[in-house]
């Protein structure tokens, strides 16, 4: 074989390979959505925030989940580009804690929250662990 014909097996080798693979950059809707175990509005929180950041323009969005009284939540965004971000809520008792998410554009991502709250125990009055997550 001469170079031409090397040359040009190795061309067609490297388009193929590009044929089975989603591009980074594009816009489309993704969704997030899932449960919180043990979920009750007397935990004093009703939504789940994320903040994101358009790479492209440098704006920034809050993206507001609202949980429904069975602990369920859906968001829907619009992304130009994959994402790591994470939800949070602000409530004291549970310690601010983050929920992380990897999202790309198309994708649904089904998630299970589990927040490790202390509950009193009125008779013995120590904080306690819940028991389902």
């Amino acid at each position: 074989m001469n170079k031409k014909t090397i040359i040009t097996i190795l061309l067609a080798l490297v388009a193929m390979t590009g044929q089975g693979q989603e591009p980074f950059f594009c816009t489309d809707s993704a969704v997030v959505r899932g449960r919180i175990v043990d979920y009750s509005p007397t935990m004093g929180f009703q939504n789940l925030t994320a903040q994101v950041t358009d790479i492209f323009t440098g704006e920034l969005k809050t993206a507001t989940a609202e949980i429904r009284e069975d602990g369920t939540f859906e968001k829907r965004l619009l992304l130009h580009h994959p994402i790591l971000n994470w939800f949070y809520t602000s409530e004291i008792h549970i310690s601010k804690q983050q929920v992380p998410f990897y999202l790309c554009p198309g994708d649904t991502l089904d998630i299970t929250i589990c927040f490790m709250y202390q509950i009193a125990d009125t008779e013995a009055d120590t904080p306690q662990k819940s028991h389902d997550c």
